[in-house]
């Protein structure tokens, strides 16, 4: 596999899940309601679904790195978020029903945005600065 193309990809995830989580930890009342209604109407479950799919297919794409490892995490969320995408855009009402069993309240968000927060930190540490000590 090609380094740079992995470590474009490890980059670009860093980034855009920093910025993500983020903006759960900022905004968490409008995520909330964003979730909430595509509970009531699952089409904008097939938006919600069009990110993920995006995101997961260019980490399954290019940066399929597997082991206990920055690297690995992110090719196993990368492959969740395409099953995440596939099935809001395959099977919207079957995900908002699924969506149903988890209610989406501020904890979830604010553990969402810590996590997506935390994971971009070590992506762009781990892409960004530790690849060039090694």
């Amino acid at each position: 596999m090609d380094m740079s193309v992995q470590l474009l990809l490890e980059r670009f995830f860093g980034v855009t899940y920093l910025v993500l989580g983020l903006s759960y930890l900022t905004w968490a009342p409008r995520w909330v309601a964003i979730y909430r209604r595509a509970l009531e109407k699952p089409d904008l479950a097939m938006v919600l679904g069009a990110i993920p799919l995006a995101m997961g297919a260019l980490l399954v794409a290019g940066h399929n790195v597997w082991g206990l490892s920055i690297p690995g995490l992110i090719t196993l969320i990368g492959w969740l978020a395409l099953i995440k995408g596939f099935l809001f855009l395959v099977a919207p009402d079957w995900a908002a029903a699924v969506m149903r069993r988890f209610p989406v309240g501020m904890p979830l968000v604010f553990f969402g945005g810590a996590f997506a927060t935390l994971v971009g930190l070590l992506a762009i540490l781990h892409s960004f600065v530790l690849v060039y000590r090694s």
